[in-house]
């Protein structure tokens, strides 16, 4: 359950750079997942899919390579500043 949770986020986060941490769309098929309503060749199979569909995502995104540390940063000491 919890890898293809870890693989829809990261699909959306490569597709739409953002999280969402509420997962209602998917909230059923986790359940049953983690209530056991799935076999393992089932979940693997799932696996597989979502795997295809991450990697995919990764290759279209339009995300930078890597972070912007200077931003980051500036972000943390300003939410630091906020609250003391």
């Amino acid at each position: 359950m919890h890898l293809i949770r870890l693989l829809i986020t990261g699909i959306e986060i490569l597709e739409r750079g953002r999280i969402k941490t509420y997962r209602k769309t998917e909230k059923d098929l986790l359940m049953a997942i983690r209530l056991g309503k799935y076999s393992y060749k089932d979940i693997y199979k799932m696996v597989d899919e979502y795997e295809v569909k991450f990697r995919e995502a990764a290759r279209k995104t339009k995300l930078p390579d890597n972070p912007d540390e200077s931003k980051a940063e500036k972000l943390l000491i300003d939410m630091y500043s906020m609250y003391y």
